[in-house]
């Protein structure tokens, strides 16, 4: 026996559709948190004279990790 679709289900040809409008959404926000984090970066290294040392014991990072991301965002 079927049963009748409501007004708030999913037809299975409206899922892509749907899934990418989140997916869009998530795309922004992880490009949001990208330029956020850059932005914070600049910043520090601007408080600490581009010092990479203390830039990265500020973040409360290795250098290394510093490094990886000043290459990420094209910070030399």
């Amino acid at each position: 026996m079927e049963e009748a679709l409501g007004q708030d289900d999913i037809e299975i040809t409206e899922i892509p559709e749907r899934a990418a409008g989140a997916s869009l959404s998530y795309m922004m926000y992880a490009e949001g948190k990208r330029e956020q984090e850059k932005r914070y970066i600049q910043r520090l290294l601007g408080e600490h004279g581009y010092n990479r040392s203390e830039t990265a014991r500020a973040m409360g990072v290795d250098r290394s990790t510093l490094w990886r991301k000043m290459k990420k965002y094209g910070l030399q």
